[in-house]
């Protein structure tokens, strides 16, 4: 057995071991399934965040550039800022720079660290201004949970408080990261400040203030120390309530006259005037926010929350108060997972259930227990490696699914197949996955390292998408690998005893397919030009499908939620906004098919989706996050809502959003510039056309209106008399203003604001009472009006100032109607940008959006899939050294676009991200399939010696059936991916499912014929490498003929003698390289460890002291040890017994050799025999036809004589008995074709019933007298002479073997021996050199000498009369051969005469001149003289000449002038049957020698010697080297 065999044997004789290391990997499966953390998707870095300024009392302009502009510079100093994607917003008193990090960024919290560590010290570099500089990181972290405590009877406060002890409860949880509150509104002290009382006094706003802040700072005491203690002093707070506050004083003169908080103000506890609220379903509640640790399990997060939230509402919560969730994420990941689980092993009974219709059952049992065992062990190899289970790595454990099965179907039909030879079910089982295993591991390498150069492609969110699902099916097919090779073998023997059996009355589809495919296959070979034409059409109507399609990287979300944004304009109040988020929940409120609406007014939600960004709150903005029943009812409420109510608001756009994995604008174009109304101006034109378009929503841009200000412009004179600066006057301002905190009041740990406010009572403020605000003077007492100091004018200013990459930005953006394609109106608004808006100058336009996306997306993936290719490329040259086969492998790959576009078209699906998957998942099908067929091929063309067209034909034919079984595995797979409707997943499985039907149509037939590529010579013959299988099932049938070269190679290829014969000369092979091994040292090593009871070593000492006496001493030693050598000899000399053995090992291959030879020339000869047989035989039954049709014609002169009285009836009767056994004869003839016929077929391997030969005729022969060879050189060419010629020599060698037998035998070596006894250790080297003298063997040794040496002579005795008795029959085959070529001149004649015979005697019998018995005498002779006593034999010896006994020369002659036969010789007699086969059997020297030998035993002898020999002289046994028997 060969050496890559030893682990597959070892595998099967140890299969205890395997299946207990398979069971412990499956069960690890188990439970790696339950406990792998659980996601919905991959975990996402989000590397985005914002960097906020706050710059008071600043405008837009003035913000833009001391503010956003120094800022936009210093974040871009950082490298792995991307710097075309920031973008800042600078407005009144803040800005806010949106930071996208670079998509290489793998670890975005060290880069925020340095980013804020950098503004910490760039604050100072920027004016006195600007307060705060904050950068917030988080801004993409992910919600896992929203949780929402409602209640109309409760207050806020109490609403918090249970708020807060939730919160607590569920901090204890240790995969709870982040808590956050939403939608608590505060308590709060306002203190309504009367303008007018203030000025009656004298007061200002500033001095109430320094009053109440006072009393708000907690100042420290101070200690008493002494020597024992500590004693802090605590100075207790002075407001209690906003009683105390209101009785606080705040002026006093000497005379005792106060002032109190209460006589200038109005001091209430209120909830502040909020600027946003949520509602969940119309009521009011509070929000929390949950965030998960990462590599936790979502699920049993979820299921941990569960119960904290169950006790919670058990033991705190009243009935008035409710716990609603409105985003969990939990459920969605574990419905998600749930889902997919059961597509999972939906797809595995579905695969189960095909292979069971598809492949005999026993076979499909086998393949079909490799699915979950493969599956459970992948599970847990990724659990091991840290792989999470999503819907990632879920899609690609189905769609390899039907790939796992594939190395096992491929190794189960080569079982088969073996099993069909007559090979044992062991044999069959370890070479069916040994000669698979090369392909196989080619092939499955292929398709894993395909899929990594996305990983390196592709960055970013896309990247991190991606990132686990090459691993996932690397691991996944590497298991099935691993499990096709090791465990399927054992399973197939315990399984599958029998190959299956062909019923002619019951046809599988298997067969159906199988032949139809023969069809399709024979059609493409006569139809190349068709064949190529329609695969070229396939590839451009693929192409044209593509404009059609919608292209979007990343699809809309299966959810059954969704989201409503409400967009009015920016000056509108919350109260307006509010009035129309109440319209939109009154709406979706009375759908029943909505569970929940929660509604954020003047604020956005938290980041509930990963891709789902909230947008910048305001007074202007609501958001709804709003459940469905279903996802299907959440396409059916954006159908009904989505368009009818965008506009139904005069002042408010309303969008409801399908949840989106690309958070980008669908429409988006941008103008760069530094003038803000030429860039106003270009937008204004595109609007204009854009808002013409029925099929858009929402054209807008982010330019808002300039709004007004009150500018303040202080007299510079006056104020500095009065002391008053800027500051001290934006400060009284900003007091008068309102809004302004003072200090706080806690109530335990509940803190309330106290703050300083404007009593609305008084009206609302204007211009002038901007003009009338008193500005407190350093002087004491004094404060003057503002507009005696000052200069108070309306004016404009920016509301916002956008920029991209450091540059003035205008943006103009737009919705699609639902259904609309997106490419299709991108095109028209790209033509009219072009060519109808006219840019102002400096002004600059590019697309954004979905475009921009899909742009900077699309080359990675496109760069991805070329290097998928390259790799495809060079796994096929490296497999095939052939560059054109490996390029039209390349282009043959292309025929599945067809289904592919065409199934993505017909279900309405995008082409995105997820397509391209299934698309270089088809590519290492197709490579797959193609390196199986292709080595197939290859192996019959290089070993077999078969024909390109014939090896390529058979290539197609063996490889449909497990190719089919793959692809419709692989294709049915995914069927509950795609009946699931994901519009995520739904389009890989579409791109596999009908790219992978598609792909029967080309690339089976094309690695079939890829074969023909080193014998095309038109363009006609490599269009058959397109597109063959087109009209499969359609095409007429036709049946596969070969002809008599053809059926010699496939009669050496499926010949099992001749396989028997190829095993034996490997393993004679292995014999001589075994004898080699000889010359070689050899090498022994031993050692033993011991522990005795008593030692092994005893002894008594006898001690005799002074004044003692004798004293006994017993000793007990070497009670443990431990020993060990090793040894090396080296033979020098061995009686030549060695070199010998060595040559007597190369004999026996040499004699393996022969023996094959002679194999093959037995196999070619029986093919010619069975060949022209069938020929013979239909030209017999042409001449029985011509008989039969010569009797009809005179059974019609017979009876018109019977009707003229002429002759009696009896004549007639005559004739008709003449028919009979005309017909007789037919039928014998029949049935002797369909019984060569099936001996043949079975001979060359095919099946009978489609199984024809190719139309032959014998030629006109030549005379042979030429091509003689004298026997003396034809000897020398005879395998069996040359068989007895190595008896000789074998004999030989034994006669020198006996020599050596009695030769001294000379050897050098060295050791090493370590011993530890006494508990020491000792050890120590040598070097030796041994002679050994056989003396006792020379007594009988002279006997056997002598009896090998008459061996010897009795071996050359038998070779000189082989060669005698070859000579003979050789001379006798020749005569006649000479005697058959002269008969058949004789024929000729014969059939000449017959025929004119005939031909007279119908005439005389029609003139009445001749009897019917004469008549009829000379039809017997007409047919006899038809049969062809002599072509056939002369043929067929010729034949067996050429091939087995003239030299090589004489062959090279005789193919210069071919032999022709006439062709009106038909079948021999049956005599000159007999004399064929004697003939050929002559030529073919087999039979005479045969019988000789066998009488001789000469044959034997030399076997049987050679066999003692290597036996005796390797030690092998018997079983070792029966190669020579």
């Amino acid at each position: 057995m060969r050496s890559s065999n030893n682990i597959i044997a070892w595998a099967m004789r140890n299969f205890r071991i395997t299946f207990l290391i398979v069971g412990c990997l499956f069960l690890f499966g188990v439970f790696g399934l339950i406990h792998i953390p659980k996601q919905e998707f991959p975990e996402f870095t989000i590397r985005q965040g914002v960097v906020v300024g706050v710059y008071p009392g600043a405008t837009s302009e003035e913000v833009e550039e001391q503010l956003a502009r120094p800022l936009e510079q210093f974040l871009m100093t950082y490298e792995e800022v991307k710097r075309a994607k920031t973008t800042s917003t600078s407005m009144n008193g803040m800005c806010y720079v949106l930071v996208e990090l670079e998509d290489h960024v793998s670890n975005k919290d060290e880069v925020w660290s340095k980013i804020k560590h950098g503004l910490a010290s760039f604050k100072a570099q920027l004016p006195s201004g600007v307060v705060a500089l904050v950068a917030n990181d988080d801004f993409g972290d992910t919600s896992a949970l929203l949780i929402t405590l409602e209640s109309d009877e409760r207050s806020y406060r109490e609403l918090k408080e249970y708020l807060d002890d939730l919160s607590d409860r569920l901090r204890r949880i240790e995969s709870v990261s982040n808590i956050r509150p939403y939608g608590v509104q505060s308590e709060q002290i306002s203190i309504h400040v009367d303008p007018e009382r203030l000025a009656a006094y004298g007061i200002g706003e500033h001095t109430l203030v320094a009053a109440l802040a006072a009393q708000g700072l907690t100042p420290t005491g101070g200690t008493i120390d002494n020597t024992s203690t500590v004693t802090p002093i605590h100075v207790a707070p002075t407001f209690a309530s906003e009683r105390e506050i209101a009785d606080q004083i705040i002026w006093s003169d000497p005379a005792g006259n106060v002032l109190r908080v209460g006589d200038v103000a109005r001091v209430v506890r209120e909830y502040d005037d909020s600027q946003s609220y949520i509602r969940n379903n119309g009521h009011r509640c509070v929000m929390l926010s949950m965030e998960m640790r990462p590599g936790f399990n979502i699920v049993e997060y979820g299921r941990e929350v569960d119960e904290v939230l169950a006790r919670f509402s058990d033991e705190v919560l009243p009935d008035d108060v409710q716990v609603q969730r409105i985003a969990d994420q939990a459920k969605v990941v574990g419905d998600s997972v749930t889902s997919f689980l059961r597509d999972l092993f939906v797809a595995m009974a579905i695969i189960i259930a095909v292979m069971m219709v598809l492949f005999p059952w026993r076979s499909a049992v086998v393949a079909a227990i490799t699915i979950p065992i493969s599956t459970f062990i992948s599970i847990g190899l990724m659990y091991a490696c840290g792989i999470p289970l999503n819907t990632v790595t879920l899609a690609a454990l189905i769609v390899v699914l039907g790939m796992i099965v594939d190395n096992s179907i491929v190794v189960i039909d080569g079982y088969l197949d073996y099993l069909g030879r007559g090979h044992s079910r062991w044999y069959a089982a370890i070479e069916s996955a040994r000669e698979f295993f090369p392909s196989l591991l080619l092939a499955t390498v292929c398709i894993c390292m395909i899929f990594f150069p996305l990983l390196f492609t592709l960055t970013g969110m896309i990247g991190d998408f991606i990132t686990f699902f090459p691993w996932t099916i690397t691991i996944n097919l590497m298991v099935s690998l691993l499990l096709a090779v090791l465990v399927i073998p054992f399973l197939e023997v315990l399984i599958i005893r029998k190959a299956p059996e062909h019923r002619a009355d019951r046809r599988s589809l298997t067969d159906r397919v199988q032949n139809a495919y023969n069809r399709v296959l024979a059609w493409t070979f006569r139809h190349g030009w068709l064949t190529i034409s329609l695969g070229l059409l396939s590839v451009v109507v693929s192409l044209l499908l593509v404009p059609g399609l919608d292209l979007r990287m990343m699809p809309f979300a299966d959810r059954d939620q969704f989201a409503v944004e409400i967009y009015l304009r920016p000056d509108a109040p919350l109260g307006r906004t509010g009035a129309v988020a109440d319209s939109v929940y009154s709406l979706l409120h009375a759908d029943s098919r909505v569970r929940s609406v929660t509604s954020f007014v003047g604020c956005s939600s938290p980041r509930f989706q990963m891709s789902y960004a909230p947008q910048m709150g305001g007074p202007n903005y609501a958001q709804f996050i709003v459940n469905t029943t279903s996802i299907e009812d959440t396409e059916a409420i954006l159908d009904d809502y989505a368009d009818s109510w965008a506009d139904r608001f005069p002042d408010a756009y309303v969008k409801f959003k399908q949840l989106d994995y690309q958070n980008v604008p669908s429409l988006e174009f941008r103008f760069y510039g530094e003038e803000i109304d030429s860039m106003r101006a270009a937008a204004d034109q595109l609007m204009a056309r854009m808002r013409q378009m029925p099929e858009l929503q929402w054209v807008h841009s982010d330019y808002e209106d300039p709004r007004a200000i009150v500018e303040v412009e202080l007299d510079p004179v006056a104020a500095s008399q009065l002391g008053i600066t800027r500051t001290t006057t934006a400060a009284c301002l900003a007091l008068a203003a309102g809004d302004v905190q003072v200090g706080s009041l806690w109530e335990g740990d509940y803190r309330l604001p106290v703050v300083l406010r404007y009593d609305e009572r008084n009206g609302q403020r204007q211009l002038d009472d901007v003009q009338d605000t008193q500005i407190a003077s350093p002087v004491p007492s004094v404060s003057v009006p503002l507009r005696q100091i000052a200069r108070v004018t309306p004016a404009w200013s920016e509301s916002r100032i956008v920029h991209r990459n450091g540059v003035r930005c205008l943006s103009v953006s737009a919705d699609l109607k639902r259904g609309t394609n997106a490419l299709q109106m991108l095109s028209r608004i790209d033509d009219i940008l072009r060519n109808e808006v006219v840019l102002p100058e400096g002004v600059t336009s590019e697309i954004g959006g979905e475009y921009e996306f899909d742009m900077e997306t699309l080359p990675p993936i496109f760069s991805g899939l070329g290097i998928s290719l390259v790799i495809i490329f060079f796994f096929v040259l490296i497999n095939f050294r052939k560059f054109g086969i490996s390029i039209v492998v390349m282009l043959s790959m292309s025929l599945c676009l067809f289904g592919a576009m065409v199934g993505l078209w017909l279900s309405d699906f995008t082409i995105g991200l997820t397509s391209v998957l299934g698309f270089i998942t088809l590519l290492g099908m197709i490579v797959r399939n193609v390196i199986l067929m292709y080595q197939h091929a290859e192996e019959k063309r290089k070993y077999c010696l078969w024909s390109a067209r014939l090896a390529a034909y058979d290539a197609g034919k063996r490889r449909m059936v497990p190719i089919f079984l793959t692809t419709a595995t692989t294709a049915v797979g995914v069927v509950p991916m795609i009946l699931g409707g994901s519009t995520f997943w739904a389009p890989v499985g579409v791109t596999i499912f009908a790219g992978g039907i598609g792909s029967l149509r080309g690339h089976d037939p094309a690695g079939s014929l890829l074969q023909n590529l080193q014998v095309m010579k038109t363009q006609k013959q490599i269009a058959c490498l397109w597109l063959c299988g087109a009209l499969l099932g359609i095409l007429p049938a036709t049946a596969q003929t070969l002809s008599l070269d053809e059926c010699r190679a496939a009669a050496i290829e499926h010949n099992r003698t001749l396989a028997s014969s190829r095993l034996e000369l490997e393993q004679a092979l292995q014999t001589r390289r075994e004898a080699f091994t000889s010359y070689f040292p050899q090498i022994a090593a031993s050692g033993g460890v011991f522990q005795a009871q008593h030692g092994l070593v005893q002894a008594d000492f006898a001690l005799s002291l002074p004044q003692m006496g004798a004293i006994s001493m017993p000793l007990s030693l070497v009670k443990r040890g431990v020993m060990g050598s090793v040894t090396a000899v080296q033979p020098l000399f061995a009686g030549l017994k060695i070199v010998n053995g060595n040559k007597l090992a190369r004999l026996g291959e040499e004699v393996g050799r022969l023996q094959l030879r002679k194999t093959e020339a037995e196999v070619r000869e029986q093919t010619d025999a069975y060949f022209w047989q069938i020929v013979s035989i239909r030209e017999n039954l042409a001449t029985l036809d011509a008989v039969d049709r010569q009797l009809g014609e005179i059974r019609r002169q017979v009876e018109l004589s019977v009707r003229a009285g002429i002759v009696t009836s009896n004549d007639l009767l005559r004739v008709e008995l003449r028919q009979q056994e005309v017909a007789s004869k037919r039928l014998t003839a029949e049935n002797g074709l369909k019984v060569v016929r099936m001996l043949l077929a079975q001979h060359v391997g095919a099946d009978w019933k489609t199984f024809d030969i190719e139309a032959a005729e014998y030629g006109e022969p030549g005379d042979p007298a030429p091509y003689y060879v004298p026997v003396e050189e034809a000897l020398d060419n005879r395998a069996e002479y040359l068989l007895a010629e190595k008896n000789v020599e074998a004999q030989r060698y034994r006669t020198r073997m006996e020599r050596g037998k009695r030769l001294p035998t000379v050897g050098i070596g060295a050791g090493y021996l370590y011993y530890n006894l006494m508990d020491k250790d000792v050890d120590d080297g040598m070097v030796f050199a041994q002679v050994s003298v056989p003396i006792s063997d020379w007594w009988g040794g002279a006997h056997a000498l002598k009896r090998a040496r008459l061996e010897e002579q009795r071996a050359e005795n038998d070779r000189l009369q082989a060669r005698e008795m070859l000579a003979v029959e050789i001379e006798r085959a020749w005569c006649e051969v000479q005697e058959a070529y002269a008969q058949i001149a004789l024929a000729r004649r014969s059939v000449a005469s017959s025929t004119e015979n005939l031909r007279q005697n119908r005439d005389f019998y029609a003139a009445g001149t001749s009897s019917l018995t004469e008549l009829l005498d000379a039809e017997t002779l007409y047919a006899r003289s038809r049969v062809p006593h002599l072509a056939g034999p002369l043929h067929a010896g010729h034949g067996a000449l050429t091939r087995r006994y003239w030299s090589s020369e004489w062959a090279a002659r005789k193919s210069k002038k071919a032999w022709r036969y006439p062709s009106e010789i038909g079948m021999y007699s049956l005599p000159k049957t007999m004399r064929l086969r004697s003939i050929v059997r002559i030529f073919d020297g087999w039979t005479m020698y045969e019988r000789w030998t066998r009488m001789k035993r000469s044959a034997g002898s030399c076997s049987s010697s050679v066999l003692r020999l290597v036996s005796e002289r390797t030690g092998c046994g018997s079983s070792s080297v029966w190669i020579f028997t």
